[in-house]
């Protein structure tokens, strides 16, 4: 790809001031922050750095699960913090560059969209997903960026990890991911699933009915999909609103909320008595796998 001109960087960076003013929380953001954010972006990441700059302005899908799990006291997966999450908000941090397992994703999600489609002999249901693309949530924070709504117009079988074939029909919100490796057995990740609850919310709100959501996995090693249905929760649907709404007040306060960190276990000497030989013997074995 070639380099950005000095004139189309400058393009970039009125572009990116003018989204800029656009931001709820733009009183709360230092002029030297957004410069040094804007000129950064302008040079290093250009192509994704409007995409970004509007996506500071509220809580991605793929955020709020991180959120989540921090408002319950739990630290998250894939080093998400809420703490970090504010300050790229107000514009004290900068995105990472997109590597690895995200750059696959992005490749691979039309092949696997095709696949599926295939697959499953389902389509895109074009007006829901272009609604739902264009849809802000109720709150103003909450942003969903769908990868797919299709239309299962016939009873279709999926098999589900330990709960056997089961038989959809209707419309489901869709993700797609191409992890590295993948547990066949396993359930999917937390965040996953409030990813997609986030998505189910703003369709609720659009007056888009769905069946559910499903996390659509390219399995590597197989050359298979593993498909994981998700039955919209309405209790998680409420704390995801709650936690949302907790942490954007800090981002609208111009604050960073602090690290959540792992609670130490505080143990009584009798507790700490009973378990020495066990910790003991526990050691022991680890020496001689080693």
């Amino acid at each position: 790809m070639a380099s950005s001109t000095t004139h189309e960087i400058d393009i970039l960076k009125a572009r990116l001031w003018e989204k800029l003013e656009t931001l709820p929380q733009r009183d709360l953001i230092d002029r030297s922050d957004a410069q040094q954010w804007i000129d950064y972006m302008a040079n290093v990441m250009p192509q994704e750095a409007v995409w970004h700059m509007i996506r500071a302005g509220g809580v991605g899908g793929s955020e709020i699960g991180g959120l989540v799990r921090n408002y319950l006291g739990h630290r998250a997966d894939h080093g998400f913090s809420a703490h970090e999450w504010a300050e790229s908000k107000l514009l004290r941090a900068t995105p990472t560059l997109p590597a690895g397992v995200l750059l696959r994703g992005h490749a691979m999600e039309p092949i696997h969209r095709e696949r599926f489609y295939v697959e499953y002999d389902c389509k895109r249901d074009v007006p829901a997903y272009d609604k739902l693309s264009k849809a802000q949530g109720s709150l103003v924070w909450m942003r969903y960026s769908p990868d797919d709504v299709i239309a299962l117009d016939r009873p279709t079988r999926f098999e589900q990890a330990g709960e056997g074939v089961i038989e959809l029909q209707g419309r489901v919100l869709l993700d797609y991911k191409a992890p590295t490796t993948i547990d066949d057995n396993a359930r999917i990740a937390f965040q996953y699933t409030c990813q997609l609850h986030q998505g189910a919310i703003i369709c609720e709100e659009q007056g888009l009915e769905l069946t559910g959501a499903m996390l659509s996995q390219f399995n590597w090693a197989t050359w298979s999909l593993k498909n994981d249905f998700v039955t919209i929760n309405p209790e998680l649907c409420q704390l995801i609103k709650e936690a949302g709404n907790h942490y954007w007040d800090f981002v609208m306060r111009g604050e960073i909320p602090p690290y959540v960190m792992r609670k130490k276990l505080a143990l009584d000497a009798n507790t700490r008595d009973r378990w020495d030989e066990a910790a003991h013997r526990l050691a022991q074995l680890n020496a001689m796998q080693n």
